[in-house]
């Protein structure tokens, strides 16, 4: 007779602890199957999961139309446009080229003088005052 407290496993919390396999003896507890599985494929790396590769096909099809090519060009137009606004009301951009490389505008802090310590306490205060 096999009984559950005579095994040492190693317990997930994906999986029991398994009666012995066919032609292993009753008493024997020497079981490597899953020692060497784990050891081969770390728990830490992960799994691989169908919901995350199903996103992934669908984020790149969707990104070869044509629909998502003319979004993508107006998003970058309206941070141009958003960048040489800015640029027009005196700020210095990080790209002061066209206001944008990318959909990103990134204003330059460093003719204010500011420290990154100081425009992140600065960051903190007006979030605070506005909550």
């Amino acid at each position: 007779m096999w009984h559950y407290d005579q095994q040492e496993s190693l317990r997930t919390n994906r999986k029991r602890s398994k009666p012995p396999k066919k032609g292993q003896p009753e008493g024997a507890l020497y079981d490597y199957g899953d020692n060497i599985n784990l050891a081969v494929f770390s728990s830490l790396q992960g799994e691989p999961h169908n919901h995350q590769i199903a996103a992934l096909a669908v984020a790149l099809k969707q990104a070869m139309s044509p629909v998502f090519k003319a979004y993508i060009q107006q998003v970058k137009a309206n941070a141009v446009a958003l960048g040489n606004h800015l640029m027009g009301k005196g700020y210095k951009l990080v790209t002061d080229g066209d206001g944008t490389e990318n959909h990103l505008v990134l204003r330059d802090f460093h003719p204010l003088g500011l420290t990154e310590k100081a425009r992140s306490d600065s960051y903190f205060i007006r979030k605070v005052k506005t909550s």
